[in-house]
């Protein structure tokens, strides 16, 4: 599950990809949706798609309720607009300033409208909403804009995300964080008094947050049977085929990694893949490379007992659909959505006795940043969290970290070097992990780089003190001090408080690396600069049971100061 503000962005890509796709209506339904769950409950939807414009404008509207004062207990009247006339138009259009204007002035010559609500994919600058806005008041009626980002974070709420997924098609591995005092017990005992609506997308999310919580979390496992047998209940006929084929995505998954086997649902997986190229949407032949990677992993494993040909003939089918999606004339956002599925599927063999061909990785994924340079919205930050996790499972390898580089370069122009730095980070902890200092050290050394300014300065300081230690470790007693030296000279120095209170520890590993290097003279000058800071800045100064390093360097201080004397 995904943490909302990176749900937010992964959403915006999708929802940018609708009109590339030319799926205005879709747009319409979603927008129509959306305005029913947060804005008015009583809208009426209109005829004909967005880019028939409607009527007069109006991709849908409100009724009146004849509802004069609020329901005790009535959602709906609680939402209604009641007497006032609310007309809202979408759009998918780029140049979205010139066309809002003109929807608004078709709108206004139709009748009279107290309020116009509008939806729009391209994002709108609040300079240019306000002028809007004020050119709608001028012609009487009021003006609420929605652009992309605003519609992107609404998706990414748990009661709305399954808007997002009935029209945009979102890879099943991506949902909002249900944390377990979220009321996971309640949302189970409602559960146990419903009855599943097979045609209904907002049941099967619910479901599916239920069934990843038992699935993943060890607590909850004794209710996995139940979740699964809910969510069996979208394996009927009258269900929409895309909802047949996620619940059975759901079921699968949670029987692999909840129960350790998915030999059961063998025929789960082969139904999946029977039409795959007919779902040829970014987020569907994500999911579809994701639950291939499973199927061979769950085989070489011994977790899915079927024959290797049928997992390389559902191989062969996803191949020559991504395949044939790149041959037609499409925008950068999907082909780079297209060339990262790719590269999944290069992480499975290509053919019985074949090993993956991770050059081939590489390759693709290479191919999918040049183009996700031109998609402003792709994101970059996901695919960057997946290379971490891929580092920890291959290490230090030149390829996949020069493609690591790649990737936090263009997550640094688009969300700045913290983000990138961030990134660099969490590989060289990765690589640390695996016992491998040397690549470790290059990437400290990177996230240094990108964290070296006022904004980040606290968090430099401590890259300086881990490249201190791992210096220090190796022998390498010298670059231990001067990192550890450049950081006891900025915490000395910078009047930020996060930055000053690491004084003592830079301090402390600048001793360790005099000591380290066999400069009596200079841990004796250094001991008492380090003995104030640490009585300034600590909070339980000269405890040796909280600060054992502290006891160790106290202890040295003998030698040296007897050395003399005893000579």
């Amino acid at each position: 599950m995904v943490n909302p503000v990176k749900l937010a962005a992964q959403l915006r890509f999708h929802l940018s990809e609708l009109g590339s796709r030319n799926a205005h209506h879709e747009f319409e339904h979603l927008a129509r949706h959306l305005a029913r769950a947060r804005i008015y409950s009583n809208i009426l939807p209109a005829t004909g798609p967005v880019s028939a414009g409607g009527d007069g404008g109006r991709d849908f509207e409100t009724f009146r309720t004849g509802i004069a004062l609020p329901v005790a207990g009535s959602l709906f009247a609680a939402r209604s607009s009641r007497d006032r006339a609310v007309a809202f138009a979408c759009s998918l259009e780029k140049r979205i300033e010139r066309k809002i204007r003109g929807d608004v002035e078709k709108i206004v010559a139709t009748g009279k409208v107290d309020e116009i609500v509008y939806f729009c994919e391209a994002n709108l600058a609040i300079a240019k909403r306000q002028e809007l806005v004020a050119a709608a008041n001028g012609m009487g009626t009021e003006l609420q804009i929605f652009d992309g980002n605003t519609i992107a974070e609404w998706l990414a709420e748990p009661d709305l995300f399954w808007i997002a997924e009935e029209f945009l098609h979102v890879p099943a591995e991506i949902s909002p964080q249900v944390r377990s005092d979220d009321g996971y017990a309640q949302h189970r005992a409602d559960w146990k008094a419903r009855k599943v609506f097979p045609v209904s997308r907002a049941d099967f999310v619910a479901i599916k947050a239920g069934l990843r919580h038992a699935t993943f979390e060890a607590t909850a496992r004794p209710d996995l049977s139940f979740w699964v047998e809910r969510m069996a209940g979208f394996l009927v006929p009258m269900a929409p085929r895309d909802l047949v084929r996620s619940a059975s995505y759901e079921i699968a998954v949670a029987h692999l990694r909840g129960r350790g086997d998915m030999t059961t649902q063998a025929h789960l997986v082969a139904d999946y893949f029977v039409d795959v190229e007919a779902h040829a949407d970014i987020g569907d032949l994500t999911t579809a490379a994701t639950l291939l990677t499973y199927a061979f992993g769950g085989y070489w494993l011994g977790q899915f007992r079927v024959n290797e040909s049928d997992l390389h003939d559902y191989r062969r089918k996803l191949a020559g659909a991504v395949q044939s999606a790149l041959e037609e004339a499409i925008g950068p956002g999907r082909r780079a959505g297209l060339l990262h599925v790719l590269g999944l599927l290069e992480q499975t063999p290509a053919g019985p006795g074949l090993a993956p061909d991770f050059s081939a990785v590489i390759a693709s994924w290479n191919a999918m940043l040049d183009s996700a340079e031109q998609a402003l919205l792709y994101p970059i930050e996901a695919f960057a969290d997946l290379l971490v996790e891929i580092v920890k499972l291959r290490g230090d390898d030149a390829e996949l970290l020069a493609l690591a580089a790649r990737a936090d370069d263009l997550l640094g122009k688009r969300m700045g070097g913290v983000a990138a730095g961030e990134k660099a980070i969490d590989r060289s902890l990765s690589l640390l992990e695996r016992d491998e200092p040397a690549a470790a050290i290059r990437e400290l050394h990177r996230a240094k780089t990108k964290w070296f300014s006022g904004e980040r300065l606290a968090g430099a300081v401590r890259i300086l003190l881990l490249l201190a230690e791992q210096y220090r470790q190796h022998g390498l007693a010298y670059a231990a001090k001067y990192h550890a030296m450049t950081a006891a000279l900025l915490t000395r120095y910078e009047r930020d408080d996060d930055v000053r209170r690491l004084q003592p520890e830079a301090l402390l590993d600048l001793l360790d690396a005099e000591d380290g290097a066999g400069n009596s003279f200079g841990f004796l000058r250094l001991l008492p600069v380090f003995i104030q800071a640490h009585i300034f800045h600590d909070d339980h100064p000269l405890n040796t049971e909280q600060h054992p390093r502290l006891q160790s360097n106290l202890g040295q201080f003998g030698v040296p100061a007897w050395f003399p004397e005893a000579g």
